[in-house]
């Protein structure tokens, strides 16, 4: 509790200097530490000695300075998360979707998100301690976990609160929240399944990651769990990159004549699909993943939306947890994702 703003005071000679606690203090004959149980804990005041109080705060204008309460119990109210330009939340076009969501679920809880830079890595990790010892951020979201990811151990060691966005696995004990991309690709095939499709492939990536493992999981999952082909001829592996991937995709629609649709394991990818059946002047049926942006030009791209405002209410809910008791046991959840039926899937023709 320190200075405050006079809300009567003014501006040139008229300036008045912040109304401060002790001023109240004085004022109404109490403590300051009498104040302050007012302001923070009213419980603990006879009812008679608050209402003096509460005259005296009201007459000279006084207002709690949040910094200074923040101060005074270590915390910032901030919660930092790390931007890079290339990454896959960038990439896939819902970095923005997934930053808005964030701020208006920090704000819903009185908390606001800072952004922050590093090199990859532990760097990261290294970066997030210097801003909690500045106080500048009480706890912190890390995102795109992948296999091996050094990075979870790390914040575990250097006793910060985190949560991630993804999962992991399982050999630190922390909190995260993700996409069910298991449910995501299944939701994804079995439309396909359903319009009457029977030969359905899949485009993915080849770099390990749980995000990329889950969502051929769910097409292999939801194929083989109705006798239909899952194996790994209908498999194509490309870089997240339009561009790149439809070389992949041509040699895909090439070896497999009886290819009628695919899942994507992102939105991107599953418009290098639709350019490589042009080019082999074949109709197939396209599912993205994301609901990224590039999915609503033209007829529109069938895709899996992730339920980031909610993944972000869970994140920020779970970090103010954390903040307000450490010893708080670690939280798993994931979050089943909604198919988004666009022009580009139909019958087999």
């Amino acid at each position: 509790m320190g200075h405050v703003e006079n809300s009567s005071g003014g501006g040139g000679g008229n300036h008045h200097r912040g109304v401060t606690i002790y001023d109240v203090a004085v004022a109404a004959g109490v403590s300051h530490q009498t104040i302050a149980n007012v302001i923070k804990h009213p419980g603990r005041v006879a009812p008679a000695t608050r209402a003096v109080v509460e005259r005296h705060i009201a007459e000279l204008g006084f207002r709690p300075n949040r910094t200074a309460q923040n101060l005074s119990k270590r915390q910032s109210r901030l919660i930092a998360f790390r931007v890079q330009a290339r990454s896959s939340l960038a990439d896939g076009g819902i970095l923005d979707s997934f930053l808005q969501s964030l701020a208006e679920a920090a704000e819903a809880i009185d908390h606001h998100i800072v952004l922050f830079h590093s090199p990859p890595g532990v760097d990261e990790a290294r970066k997030a301690a210097e801003l909690y010892r500045a106080n500048i951020a009480d706890a912190f979201v890390v995102a795109e976990t992948f296999p091996g990811d050094d990075r979870v151990a790390a914040f575990v060691d250097a006793g910060l609160h985190f949560v991630t966005f993804g999962r992991t696995d399982g050999t630190v004990e922390h909190s995260w929240v993700d996409t069910d991309n298991v449910a995501g690709s299944r939701l994804a095939t079995a439309h396909l399944v359903e319009l009457g499709h029977r030969t359905i492939g899949f485009v993915g990536w080849p770099n390990a990651s749980w995000v990329g493992s889950d969502r051929v999981g769910g097409w292999r999952r939801e194929l083989s769990d109705r006798g239909l082909p899952a194996d790994g001829s209908l498999v194509a592996l490309a870089a997240n990159d339009r561009s790149e991937a439809v070389g992949p995709c041509d040699a895909l629609l090439a070896a497999h004549p009886d290819i009628t649709a695919v899942v994507a394991a992102s939105d991107e990818l599953g418009l290098a699909m639709q350019l490589a059946a042009r080019r082999s002047n074949r109709r197939i049926s396209v599912v993205g993943y994301d609901d990224s942006p590039v999915a609503t030009i033209g007829d529109g791209l069938t895709t899996i939306r992730q339920p980031l405002p909610e993944i972000a209410n869970r994140i920020m809910q779970i970090a103010s947890r954390l903040i307000a008791n450490a010893a708080a046991e670690p939280v798993h959840e994931q979050v089943r994702p909604q198919l988004i039926i666009r022009g580009s899937t139909a019958p087999p023709s």
